[in-house]
């Protein structure tokens, strides 16, 4: 009896405990790995006992969880590799893929490259494929990838590892919520949640507002501001979410003018208080903010593209007056400084013009035309005399030559 309970024991240790996955280019065959319980996982895209991965490498892990309701949690610790232009598309680069299912045929959660990586993945599926794949250029020490096997019960649901289960009336308690620590664009920040089937939050109800503030925000500086899903993209001064719901309220501070160049808000931490910012489709946009992340707790969740903006579409309505006014006074003022240019060119190319006819007019009477005697030879008037031009240059080498050629007169 004893020697049976120390057997158990020991299974128990061995099925719980951490293991550590190395990198084995076995030629595109994956490293199985079999979950039977919960416990933290770690996979790393390098040889065991190196330092940084190798060129060429070509290494998968297919994980298998123990049931068919079993999910798998993923959180990057650290991701080092080649250098890539910010959203590239990777291919060509050192990069790691992450399949929701047994094979590169499933649905692909994430893929990244450089240094952008997606902080957590969930999967949908018992299993989940890894890839990584090195090019025959730089290294780096590569990505360390914790995993750890959950179970979606399909009658009561689960929340992802670290994630908090809603509590409260209505529909709350059937989501689950989380707030993503790392800053990101609205729109960066929309595809970060769906790495975990999720979408940016969504507010059915005042209470569920009160629930984010207390329950996610609490230990946020008071100013903090983070990202939910509401916004006006689609038309100005409607606010939804992005599963398209209108809402029946707002929390925006009394006096609040909505600005068509702002259509995307956060959440103040301390009270709750809404504000509009840039979307920030330039991922350099300053308005970047952690989030929070919103997900059923049974039912699958179906995840949302963010609208098209209405200015790669066309503005929708009218602009405020004080913007009208800014464009007409720039457009005026460009209009001003263009006949200013002009007139002052008029009056340089007329000064020009004036110059060069006085200079002829002098040239005309400082030396009069020549007149015509009856006879059609030309002759200076009486009473002008005509400079005597001194002798050229030639002239005067031929005149000294003759003088020095031909001996003077002498009468014989």
């Amino acid at each position: 009896m004893l020697n049976l309970y120390v057997i158990i024991l020991h299974l128990c240790l061995v099925t719980s405990r951490a293991e550590d996955y190395y990198c084995e280019d076995n030629g595109g065959i994956a490293t199985e790995i079999n979950l039977q319980t919960s416990g933290r996982h770690t996979l790393y895209t390098r040889i065991e006992g190196e330092n940084e991965y190798r060129s060429s490498l070509d290494c998968r892990w297919l994980i298998t969880g123990s049931s068919a309701s079993s999910r798998i949690h993923f959180t990057v610790e650290s991701s080092d590799l080649q250098w890539a232009p910010s959203r590239v598309i990777c291919t060509g680069y050192d990069y790691v893929k992450v399949y929701s299912g047994s094979t590169d045929a499933d649905p692909m959660l994430s893929i990244w490259c450089g240094n952008e990586n997606p902080h957590s993945i969930t999967t949908n599926a018992s299993q989940a494929l890894v890839h990584f794949h090195s090019n025959d250029r730089d290294n780096s020490q590569g990505v360390v990838l914790n995993f750890e096997l959950f179970d979606m019960d399909p009658v009561t649901g689960t929340c992802p590892p670290g994630w908090l289960q809603g509590t409260g009336a209505g529909d709350i308690s059937s989501y689950c919520y989380a707030l993503m620590q790392h800053i990101q664009t609205f729109y960066e920040a929309q595809r970060h949640c769906t790495y975990n089937t999720g979408n940016l939050l969504g507010l059915d109800s005042e209470e569920e507002a009160d629930f984010i503030q207390l329950e996610l925000l609490g230990e946020l500086p008071a100013s903090e501001q983070v990202w939910t899903g509401i916004n006006d993209i689609s038309i100005e001064n409607q606010y939804q979410c992005l599963d398209g719901t209108k809402l029946a309220f707002t929390r925006f501070p009394a006096g609040h003018d909505s600005d068509p160049y702002l259509n995307c808000v956060t959440m103040r931490a301390g009270d709750g208080v809404w504000a509009e910012r840039d979307c920030g489709l330039n991922t350099q946009s300053l308005s970047q903010y952690k989030f929070i992340c919103k997900r059923h707790k049974v039912n699958p969740t179906t995840v949302y593209v963010i609208p098209d903006g209405r200015y790669e579409k066309g503005l929708e309505g009218t602009l405020p007056a004080k913007r009208i006014i800014i464009g007409c006074l720039c457009a005026g003022a460009g209009l001003v400084v263009a006949v200013v240019l002009a007139i002052l060119y008029r009056k340089k190319a007329k000064s020009s013009t004036s110059g060069r006819t006085e200079v002829r007019s002098q040239d005309s009477i400082e030396a009069p035309a020549p007149t015509v005697n009856m006879s059609g030879a030309s002759a200076t008037p009486a009473d002008a005399t005509a400079p005597e031009l001194p002798p050229s240059y030639d002239e005067t080498l031929r005149r000294d030559t003759l003088k020095d050629s031909v001996p003077p007169y002498s009468p014989s």
